[in-house]
């Protein structure tokens, strides 16, 4: 027994281990790249309408080279390290055959659409960038897999620190969009070199080699997570093509930088998410999946609600970030977005809480409804509203994808805590009457005030035996525990 709790305890400070790492590289990039993103948009100005409009076209065809395959590598390379040069060169290998597909449906649908006729060159770079992004994720996987999550980190790093440096000389010297692009693809290329280094250090002996007899196998496998990730593909890259062909440059320009924050937020729910599938995959096995599923809603709504108002109320203070000054006209579009984070947070743990169920269908499902209202929205608002109505259209999405991800939950078992979140809608409320009236201070002084504000209130209202009432009493105890001589 001894001997079993000693392997659980080294095991489960493996994996806080390899969380921590994992979470400090992701801090870090995201800082890095959200700089990057800052000063791009404001060197660009309306220029950002053409990079974003091209970005998010190819991202979303992407997703023929990414087949899901990252995934399945991480899996069965953790399951067999001994075969960590046949999967890793099989994968390498399909993602290149996918890799002319991929490029051959985008130039189609470019050419049919007549999208960006004078900008077909940013177009062919950013499928450039994109597959060498793809080739350096294969070699990443192979890291994550190995569980070798610090080199895995580096991987992510080289490209953060290499473009922001690029594009802060690019800023400081004029060089436009060529410049810009210059930096994107060099930042691609120090990450695939990085990748294929930090992969061949974490399995010295590995040879790449390439099984074929592998390769249906591994594609029939993937292909319910295809659908899954064309379907938030095409919730990404819908509004901002559609504005492209409906409205103006200027105006997708104006999106962009109130979708940047939004950008930003959702980082957090996408990195627990890489916590969470695992262990709900666990979970569901032994049929005591339900308790965690609802916790873990509980939790996010309690994050995301006040992240969400918060932003709404000092979506001005926000988009004053920008050193220029040009995009003040985006608050009315960053604080309608901001509105509908929430819901996209609720619809992103809720499409995790699935997959670990293996209910991969009816995640599908729902991009569908939730891509089609997006669509419908788009036409209706766009051409008279420009980036509001694309705003519009992405939380409408937002919400019929939240609740039809929720509906799906409460069907296989997990409760979905709508008293919880009630109570959250509550606190949030009153925090945002205290951030509003505190608004023209300095930014440090509203969102200090509406924390404590927040967490008062949620505290007040919440029963004795609340989760959130729960985990402040435990951050207290560590705390107070901290603080007495000799157990620091």
């Amino acid at each position: 027994m001894s001997a079993e709790r000693s392997a659980t305890r080294s095991e489960g400070l493996r994996i806080f281990r390899n969380s921590a790492i994992l979470g400090v590289g992701s801090a870090a990039g995201m800082a890095l790249g959200f700089v990057t993103t800052i000063l791009v948009t404001d060197a660009l100005g309306e220029g950002y309408g053409l990079l974003l409009s091209a970005q998010r076209f190819v991202g979303f065809f992407t997703v023929i080279v990414d087949f899901g395959l990252a995934t399945l590598l991480v899996r069965a390379i953790a399951a067999r390290e001994d075969t960590v040069g046949s999967l890793t060169g099989t994968v390498v290998l399909l993602r290149c055959a996918l890799g002319l597909v991929y490029g051959s449906a985008a130039a189609i649908a470019a050419f049919t659409l007549d999208y960006m006729p004078g900008y077909r060159w940013l177009l062919a770079a950013f499928l450039a960038m994109e597959f060498l992004g793809q080739l350096a994720e294969a070699f990443s996987a192979t890291c994550q897999g190995l569980e070798a999550m610090g080199r895995a980190t580096i991987i992510a790093l080289a490209r953060s620190v290499v473009t922001c440096a690029g594009v802060l000389v690019v800023y400081a010297t004029g060089g436009g969009l060529p410049g810009v692009m210059t930096m994107y693809f060099a930042g691609r290329t120090a990450q695939l070199a990085v990748a294929v280094w930090m992969a061949r250090a974490a399995a010295p002996g590995m040879k790449l080699s390439v099984r074929f007899d592998r390769m249906l196998p591994l594609l029939r496998t993937a292909f319910l997570f295809l659908a899954v990730i064309i379907g938030y593909g095409a919730l990404r890259s819908v509004d901002v093509v559609m504005l492209n062909k409906l409205a103006t440059v200027k105006e997708v320009a104006r999106y962009g930088a109130a979708l940047n924050f939004i950008d930003v937020l959702l980082a957090v729910p996408l990195l627990v998410q890489t916590a969470l599938l695992p262990a709900f995959t666990r979970l569901t096995t032994s049929g005591s999946s339900s308790a965690i599923g609802r916790h873990t809603l509980q939790a996010f709504s309690a994050a995301v609600l006040p992240a969400a108002v918060g932003l709404a109320i000092l979506a001005e203070r926000a988009v004053a970030l920008y050193p220029s000054g040009e995009f003040s006209d985006s608050a009315s579009v960053l604080r309608l977005l901001a509105s509908g984070f929430c819901f996209l947070s609720l619809a992103s743990v809720s499409a995790t809480l699935l997959t670990g169920a293996g209910r991969l269908r009816v995640i599908v499902a729902g991009y569908v409804f939730a891509v089609a209202s997006q669509a419908a929205v788009n036409f209706a608002l766009i051409p008279s509203r420009g980036a509001l109505g694309a705003a519009a259209g992405t939380v409408t999405a937002y919400v019929v994808l939240a609740v039809f991800l929720l509906v799906a939950l409460r069907r296989i078992g997990v409760e979905v805590p709508i008293g919880a979140i009630l109570c959250h809608a509550i606190s949030a409320a009153v925090m945002g009457a205290v951030v509003y009236a505190t608004r023209g201070f300095p930014l440090p002084v509203p969102v200090a005030l509406g924390g404590i504000v927040y967490v008062a209130a949620l505290l007040l209202i919440s029963s004795a035996s609340s989760l959130e009432r729960r985990l402040v009493a435990e951050v207290m105890a560590r705390l107070r525990r901290k603080g007495e001589p000799g157990l620091s």
